[in-house]
């Protein structure tokens, strides 16, 4: 009889099985309706496996660095339509400068503070350095150009501006296979500038998983700190 046959607890992981046969598949019949018949361990056990397995769910690079990426706009844009806004709007008002007339890019069409924001950054990016004497002592300069040359948007450009424009992984693929562009070879040439620079901005993150989708994505969150001065005649097929 098998209610007189003695039960080791590594018996137990054999329910877990889904194909099995024979004497094993009775002691499995067994145990399941019969648990009391097992000891204190093999019941513990025995309890466990027979709870619900949670949800499994594969996080692919795509979905971790978008899910990354989701992120830091939303991080990005409450301090831009904010803090970073305030700290844009005295730096232009010291140095009495409007908003540029630019086409507005990205999520900076989203809402008006986000808008004038994008416009303000860009028109100090072309405000000549040798203004910055003028804003000696005006701390939310010292903010805003503290977070602008931050790496998280790549290598700062040039010191030649108030505000540097960045260069990523994604700006040296562009220059570097120019004009011959397509969206094999820029995603390739992108994941080997990362690769050799160790250039770790959101872009060159993206680059990493050689997916064109999610560096598209990651750009488009940090063109704010890009101006590209390639030529626009070449569109990338």
């Amino acid at each position: 009889m098998l209610a007189e046959r003695s039960y080791s607890p590594d018996m137990v992981e054999d329910v877990r099985s889904t194909d099995l046969d024979g004497e094993i598949q009775e002691y499995a019949v067994f145990w399941i309706e019969n648990p009391e018949s097992l000891d204190p361990l093999c019941q513990q056990r025995l309890k466990r496996y027979r709870e619900p397995m949670p949800e499994q769910r594969i996080v692919t690079n795509r979905v971790f660095v978008l899910g990354l990426d989701e992120l830091y706009r939303q991080a990005m844009k409450r301090h831009e339509s904010a803090e970073l806004l305030q700290c844009a709007e005295e730096v232009a008002s010291v140095l009495s400068i409007v908003p540029g007339n630019v086409p507005t890019e990205g999520y900076y069409t989203e809402s008006p503070a986000l808008t004038r924001y994008f416009q303000l950054v860009r028109e100090l990016q072309a405000v000549p350095r040798e203004r910055e004497s003028e804003l000696f002592g005006v701390k939310r300069f010292q903010r805003l150009k503290q977070v602008t040359q931050s790496p998280i948007f790549g290598t700062p450009r040039n010191q030649t501006s108030l505000l540097p424009a960045s260069r990523d992984a994604l700006f040296f693929a562009l220059e570097q296979t120019f004009p011959d562009w397509s969206i094999t070879k820029l995603t390739a040439e992108t994941f080997r500038v990362a690769v050799d620079s160790g250039d770790y901005s959101l872009v060159a993150i993206a680059a990493l998983s050689k997916d064109p989708v999610v560096l598209t994505a990651c750009r488009e969150s940090t063109m704010r700190c890009h101006v590209c001065d390639l030529p626009t005649k070449y569109i990338v097929n």
